[in-house]
């Protein structure tokens, strides 16, 4: 089962790579100035399957994915590094979506932040 969640976003202007600190000469016709980064707040426990709904990617998008635990399932909970271990095992960008399946060890829901990283 999938679920579909909204979240809260922000523009985010990254630097132009670099090698030994010069401007990287790199051509890469996927490489992008600018990322949008999202927060979701779910519950999860053991391996979950999350829908997440960003109406800027595409198909052949990047995303990237961390999950950590909060201390309150809204955007006002700060996280922290808790006794749970946390893993993300496959991230799908669709058009309009970011499909994240994730694991998180322990017996019963914690209140999880899963920050999205889109190019």
């Amino acid at each position: 089962m999938t679920t579909v969640l909204e979240g809260t976003s922000g523009e985010y202007q990254i630097d132009a790579p670099t090698v030994n600190g010069q401007p990287s000469t790199h051509k890469d016709p996927v490489l992008t100035e600018t990322a949008t980064a999202f927060m979701f707040h779910i519950r999860a426990h053991r391996i979950f399957t999350r829908r997440f709904n960003y109406a800027g990617m595409v198909q052949n998008g990047n995303a990237h994915v961390s999950l950590t635990e909060v201390d309150r399932p809204d955007s006002t909970g700060r996280p922290f590094i808790g006794s749970a271990t946390m893993k993300v095992y496959n991230v799908a960008p669709g058009n309009g979506i970011v499909d994240v399946r994730g694991e998180i060890d322990w017996d019963s829901d914690l209140n999880i932040r899963v920050n999205i990283l889109a190019f």
